[in-house]
C-alpha cells in the first residue's frame, strides 16, 4: 500500500502531496508530449519519414508504452483519488472522466490498428490535450 500511496502522490492531479518527484514527473510528461508532437510533425514529411522511419517508430513505441503505463497506474490508484467509491466504481469514474478519456485516446491510435486494419495516426495529436492535466491545478 505504501508504493501505491507514493505513486498516487507523484502522478495524482492536484496540489496534495506536491514534491520534487511530482514536479519531475510533470516536467517529464510535458517534455514527452512536446517530443511526441514533434515526432508526429516530422513523420508527416515524406523525406524525413523515409530516412528516419526506424528511429521514429522506436520513439513512438517508447512514448506509447510510457503513456500506457501511466494510464494503468492511474487506473490502479483511482480508488485513492475517489476514496468514497469502491475500487471498480473508482476506476470507471477515472476512465470516464475527461482526462481519463483523453489519456485513453492518446494511446488507442497505436493499439487499434493491431486489432483492426485502419490508420488512426491523425488521432495521435490528441496527446497534446494531455498537457491540460498539468494546467488544471
Amino acid at each position: 500500500m505504501h508504493l501505491k500511496n507514493n505513486i498516487f502522490n507523484i502522478i495524482n492531479d492536484g496540489k496534495s502531496g506536491y514534491s520534487k518527484f511530482k514536479k519531475c514527473f510533470e516536467i517529464f510528461i510535458i517534455i514527452l508530449i512536446i517530443l511526441s508532437i514533434c515526432e508526429i510533425i516530422l513523420e508527416s514529411y515524406q523525406g524525413i519519414s523515409i530516412q528516419f522511419r526506424p528511429q521514429l517508430k522506436i520513439f513512438e513505441i517508447t512514448v506509447v508504452v510510457i503513456f500506457s503505463v501511466e494510464y494503468l497506474l492511474r487506473l490502479w490508484i483511482a480508488d485513492l483519488k475517489f476514496p468514497l467509491l469502491n475500487k471498480i466504481t473508482a476506476r470507471i469514474k477515472f476512465m470516464t472522466s475527461p482526462m481519463g478519456i483523453i489519456d485513453l485516446l492518446a494511446i488507442l491510435p497505436f493499439y487499434l490498428p493491431l486489432l483492426f486494419k485502419f490508420d488512426l495516426r491523425f488521432l495521435r495529436i490528441l496527446r497534446v490535450f494531455r498537457i491540460f492535466r498539468i494546467f488544471q491545478k
